[in-house]
């Protein structure tokens, strides 16, 4: 039963509700007598109804209240009030593992900040012989300050201690299995032991976590399936295609660690956590000297079209049209991929391919003859400085937001994104793809700083500001080698001129880079597929919510790319995203036998309106 904004219990007051849980539900509340924000979970009535689980859940939840690590959530204190049960712990905010997880996996140095504080944590729990047994992204919070924070251990059982518990205590506890695709709670970061109902010790959460290490790294998960039986039966039987394999430029000794966490058999594992964090220090270290790696320190996508997860994957993962990246089991997927590709998959290809992979001999991972830049013309600059002699690649960061209103967040993101796309195009510059200009974390690092780690000699940065029906938006070019201001210029609009302020922004970058384009190239520039500011408008929101690779994304992705086609009918690539997001839907959360011929007629119509 909810718990109303305003109730009290005992010293705290309940702010709003924060999520819920197989374990209870979890709520922002104020500790009224220490001024502070606490989280406060209410443990479900048939855990506070049995004297006999609610002795063992204090006596679990005492142990982990008595853990003091930085990466593992405080707890404050288990109390109750008014007949309720709760915990007061300590409130974690920033973003789940599981929404940070991006096509193609993550870079490697995001992979070691997380893995090796994730793997101490599990060490210092382990040492306390407590198991989390609910080990997932989900569960693993990432601060705005980069602090890695393991959640709810209140699902885990003291080791060697089983007084009244039953093998069913020893399952993770969630959702039921509604329907096709849907997973029974978190089947796919369970262990081989924890399916058999057999008896769980530490090395379970070692099992979990090489899952968590395969997704990190590849982006998507090493054992999937059309439902939880299908995914069950791949953890318990195959063998994951080694995660090397699926990303080339990973570290070799990476894909060594990950497998030997994926043992079937517990003492063929690492036998401890605390043997985890220390090959990932000693691996760290080895890159971080130049040792140990394949082609690059940073993880970047593959090159095949990249998809949401299957059924036993997780929203935002990837995998390959190819189906290279499925285990055996799962072929029986492969059907229903090869139907969605055959409906949609030029729509779908050239979109990417004119996204993040058009043209890849321009981007960063390439060789990119060198050429004479002169110097930057007054008339295009408002604040000029010296031109570096060589420009050879271009990264163009996401914009910072200073807006007040929350609903503008992805003009920060489709506006460069779509400059990016503009550039891309221009045979004399070479342009950092989104996939890895976006990876820019200004709390962490300069953008000279990461312009460097991509190789860039110019960093585009910009910073937006949304009000009411104003836009303004400034620009800025940066020389990576002396973190000098090259060019700035501000732009006052109105919210209606995203396309015009686009293309004025790109124009202006290829003048003052002294771009020579040939007559195509600027005729492509200043090409729009609408004439409809509006229909752009729903367009490039549509695109922002269809990144996000979550079943509600697409949702609401498709009610904007009805938008823009009820503002421009002839909107092609509108109708080409309606498309791409039926498709996703179709093979990974719903039955595809209505969603197939709605890409199917979506798609022949964008063609019948643009066939390029």
């Amino acid at each position: 039963m909810a718990i109303k904004n305003g109730t009290k219990l005992g010293p705290y007051e309940i702010l709003s509700p924060l999520g819920a849980g197989g374990m209870g539900e979890v709520y922002r509340a104020k500790d009224t007598k220490l001024g502070r924000e606490v989280a406060i979970k209410v443990l479900p009535s048939d855990v506070a109804s049995s004297p006999e689980r609610l002795q063992r859940f204090d006596r679990e939840a005492k142990t982990v209240a008595a853990l003091n690590h930085p990466n593992i959530v405080t707890i404050f204190g288990i109390e109750e009030s008014d007949g309720l049960r709760f915990i007061a712990m300590e409130l974690v905010e920033g973003e789940t593992l599981d929404r940070m997880i991006a096509l193609g996996g993550m870079p490697l140095a995001k992979i070691f900040d997380i893995a090796i504080p994730l793997s101490d944590a599990l060490a210092a729990a382990h040492d306390k012989g407590i198991v989390h047994r609910d080990l997932k992204p989900a569960n693993v919070m990432v601060t705005k300050e980069g602090r890695v924070k393991v959640l709810d251990f209140g699902l885990a059982k003291l080791t060697g201690d089983s007084t009244g518990a039953s093998a069913a205590d020893d399952v993770t506890i969630s959702a039921p299995l509604t329907g096709r695709g849907q997973v029974l709670g978190t089947v796919p970061y369970m262990s081989p032991e924890q399916l058999k109902s057999k008896p769980v010790d530490h090395r379970s959460d070692i099992f979990s976590l090489g899952i968590m290490l395969y997704e990190m790294a590849s982006g998507i998960r090493p054992f999937t399936g059309e439902d939880s039986a299908t995914v069950m039966s791949a953890i318990l039987r195959d063998t994951p295609r080694p995660v090397q394999e699926l990303n080339s430029v990973l570290p070799r000794h990476l894909g060594r660690i990950v497998a030997r966490c994926l043992k079937k058999d517990s003492d063929e594992r690492y036998q401890t956590a605390k043997d985890v964090r220390n090959e990932l220090r000693e691996l760290r270290k080895e890159v971080d000297s130049g040792g140990d790696l394949s082609e690059s320190q940073s993880v970047s996508a593959p090159s095949s079209v990249s998809l949401p997860p299957s059924s036993g994957t997780r929203p935002g993962s990837e995998t390959s049209l190819s189906g290279s990246a499925m285990s055996a089991p799962t072929r029986r997927g492969e059907f229903w991929i090869g139907v969605g590709v055959l409906a949609v998959t030029v729509a779908l290809a050239a979109w990417w391919l004119g996204r993040d992979v058009d043209a890849p001999r321009r981007t960063a991972e390439t060789d990119t003859p060198s050429r004479t830049a002169p110097s930057i013309p007054a008339s295009a600059s408002q604040d000029s400085q010296k031109r570096p002699d060589v420009v050879t690649t271009l990264a163009i960061l996401p914009f910072d937001n200073i807006s007040t209103d929350p609903d503008t967040e992805y003009l920060s993101n489709e506006i460069p994104a779509n400059i990016i796309d503009k550039l891309s195009g221009l045979s004399s510059l070479s342009v950092i793809s989104r996939s890895g200009a976006f990876r820019f974390d200004p709390a962490k690092e300069d953008a000279s700083s990461f312009g460097k780690t991509l190789g860039a000699s110019v960093v585009l940065t910009g910073q937006l500001n949304a009000r009411d029906t104003s836009l303004t938006i400034r620009v800025e070019l940066v020389d990576v080698a002396t973190n000098q201001q090259l060019w700035s210029k501000r732009y006052p609009r109105e919210l209606s001129d995203i396309m015009a302020v686009e293309e004025d922004i790109t124009q202006n970058i290829s003048e003052a880079l002294r771009l020579q384009l040939t007559r195509e190239e600027k005729t492509r520039l200043a090409k729009d597929d609408t004439e409809n500011p509006e229909a752009y408008r729903a367009y490039i929101e549509a695109r922002f919510w269809w990144n996000r690779r979550s079943e509600d994304g697409f949702d609401r992705a498709i009610k904007l790319f009805d938008r823009s086609i009820s503002l421009d009918p002839q909107y092609a690539r509108a109708y080409a995203g309606k498309a791409d997001c039926y498709l996703m839907l179709a093979l990974y959360y719903r039955p595809s036998e209505k969603l197939i011929p709605l890409a199917k007629q979506a798609i022949k119509t964008a063609l019948h309106l643009d066939d390029s």
